[in-house]
């Protein structure tokens, strides 16, 4: 059996406490260790420099867990600046539920370390869309259209001038729409232009 040993509160610990409370945990037969940010108060530069510093103490063999909270909406800020300083894993959640403001947002984590760190991950994001649906549904509540990777929104055009690129996907997406399952639409309003009008009667099947 595998131990983890969780120090509650340990980003607002004396560091020399700190490691002796490691080690303690170590000697008596803990396996993994964890740098659990429980109030969601350690900005991102103080959570890379701590697992470092963890990293440093413990070596390179003891698996380091990284746990963080969004009380400042830095919760996947956090856990990649863990990923960055060392950190093996991260616990998070779907859609970021978890107490107060909630915990790490898992997909956002691994979207961000796969395209903007070139981070291999194991999380099929294509899924991502559909898992987020599922807890909604179990837990009776929506997120947000603009929710980084499972919002509605996300790939929703109505300006006209981003319009006129709507068949160049890549000059107009952050990540491609396919990485997460998602469907491109175009919708209109007072930002649309000729080309948005256009777009949208294809999509209707309407001929102009």
């Amino acid at each position: 059996m595998k131990v983890l040993f969780f120090p509650v509160d340990s980003t607002r610990s004396e560091l020399g406490f700190l490691r002796k409370v490691y080690q303690t945990a170590l000697d008596a037969g803990a396996t993994e260790l964890a740098v659990v940010d429980t109030i969601g108060a350690c900005a991102p530069e103080a959570v890379e420099s701590m697992i470092r510093e963890v990293r440093g103490w413990i070596g390179p063999d003891v698996p380091l867990h990284f746990h963080g909270h969004n009380d400042f909406g830095l919760g996947t800020a956090s856990a990649i600046a863990a990923v960055r300083g060392g950190a093996d894993w991260i616990q998070g959640t779907i859609n970021g539920i978890g107490e107060r403001a909630g915990n790490s947002d898992l997909c956002e984590v691994a979207l961000a370390l796969s395209c903007l760190y070139n981070v291999p991950i194991e999380l099929d994001l294509t899924q991502a869309r559909q898992v987020s649906a599922l807890v909604q549904k179990a837990g009776n509540y929506r997120v947000d259209g603009w929710r980084p990777v499972v919002g509605d929104n996300l790939f929703i055009r109505e300006s006209g001038a981003v319009a006129t690129q709507f068949h160049i996907p890549a000059a107009i997406e952050p990540y491609s729409a396919d990485l997460v399952a998602a469907e491109r639409k175009i919708v209109l309003g007072k930002k649309s232009g000729l080309v948005s009008v256009q777009l949208k009667a294809e999509e209707l099947g309407i001929a102009l």
